[in-house]
């Protein structure tokens, strides 16, 4: 790929309706505020398995080889009541949607970061939808963290080369206001270890 990603990128949680888990679409801002359209993802010309399609989330990474890799966590009317799985959708950086990354442990990917080492990555997906629809509002504690380590380059799609659930067990919930509250935030400290926030 020849173009670099050297400008923020986010993610559109709702449509245009204001309905949630139904965004597809990724902005791409310059250092200076201007904002242009990024991506669109169309979830009827997925590449691969996404349960329940598009609906993007924050757990949103470019990585240094310039792939992009985003969370959707769809619903069909913006209600956790028909929230489903989803996956992983991996974009090169034209914007173009090229696999997903899909997978029982990856369910309701929440948010995201990642340990970019060039050739290889390690993302960390908080999933919040274990459990959350079924509790109904009700907090349980069900949260995980994904550890997804990825082989790649510049010129072909990342490989998923392993992926294990290193941690459980975090409060979550369903939310009318924000759909799904569960861990997120995440982030690596200095020394490489794995924090984030977790609902009140």
């Amino acid at each position: 790929m020849d173009k670099l990603i050297y400008k923020e990128i986010e993610c559109n949680f709702n449509n245009s309706s204001n309905l949630q888990g139904t965004g597809t679409t990724i902005v791409e801002i310059t250092p200076g505020g201007a904002a242009s359209l990024f991506a669109w993802v169309d979830a009827a010309s997925l590449p691969g398995t996404c349960p329940g399609g598009a609906g993007l989330t924050t757990a949103l990474v470019a990585l240094r080889s310039g792939w992009v890799i985003v969370g959707s966590l769809p619903t069909t009317d913006g209600t956790a009541a028909t929230a489903q799985a989803g996956c992983l959708i991996v974009l090169n950086s034209w914007g173009t949607v090229v696999e997903t990354i899909s997978s029982s442990l990856i369910n309701g990917p929440w948010d995201m970061t990642a340990l970019d080492m060039g050739g290889t990555a390690d993302l960390f997906v908080s999933n919040v939808l274990n459990g959350t629809v079924a509790g109904n509002s009700s907090l349980v504690d069900e949260g995980t963290v994904v550890r997804i380590n990825l082989a790649m380059t510049t010129a072909s799609a990342p490989t998923v080369v392993s992926m294990t659930t290193i941690a459980s067990g975090f409060p979550e919930r369903t939310d009318p206001a924000a759909l799904v509250i569960g861990p997120t935030g995440v982030g690596l400290g200095s020394d490489d270890a794995l924090c984030g926030r977790q609902p009140g």
